[in-house]
């Protein structure tokens, strides 16, 4: 004998699928602008974020120490930040709020960050950015602050840097 689902067994079901449709949706939506924020760097600099002359994308990535694909792709970032920023590439790191700082500044010193780094100590930045709670999460913005792309996992260093290419393109040509 075949069993057939009950009428409230078949809504709830349709109900937890449109639940979950929009969750993703909602999820890989592109947040519209950098938020206008004031950040403090570990080296005592503040950077605005959002448009600034001169720079033809904005790459946010928050991550943490404690977050091996985070570590694991500290070397391509760097990688990036210095065959791009002489060209308008402008990077920075933002920690989550429960990375020690003192461990921040020791993998900073350790790997020889050269970009900029910022502490999210009380999980403000994290919100500002749409709630972000997993790392790595980037986000790349154009020169005038829209953020074209939002992606949570270790990036493509390949993939990113054509894509970066194509927006400092935009604002030579």
């Amino acid at each position: 004998m075949a069993l057939r689902p009950t009428r409230p067994a078949v809504i709830l079901a349709v109900l937890g699928l449109a639940l979950i449709t929009l969750t993703y949706a909602l999820h890989r939506q592109r947040p519209g602008r950098l938020p206008a924020l004031r950040l403090h760097t570990l080296d005592g600099e503040t950077l605005n974020l959002g448009p600034q002359p001169g720079t033809g994308a904005t790459l946010v990535v928050f991550w943490a120490t404690t977050c091996p694909p985070c570590v694991a792709e500290i070397p391509d970032l760097i990688g990036l930040y210095r065959a791009l920023a002489p060209r308008g590439l402008r990077l920075l790191a933002i920690s989550m709020r429960y990375d020690p700082p003192n461990r921040v500044v020791a993998l900073r010193d350790r790997l020889h960050i050269p970009y900029p780094l910022v502490l999210d100590l009380d999980g403000r930045l994290a919100q500002a950015f749409g709630g972000v709670q997993l790392v790595p999460t980037l986000f790349l913005a154009d020169r005038r602050g829209r953020v074209l792309l939002r992606r949570t996992g270790r990036l493509d260093p390949l993939r990113m840097r054509r894509r970066i290419d194509r927006l400092l393109m935009q604002r030579e040509g």
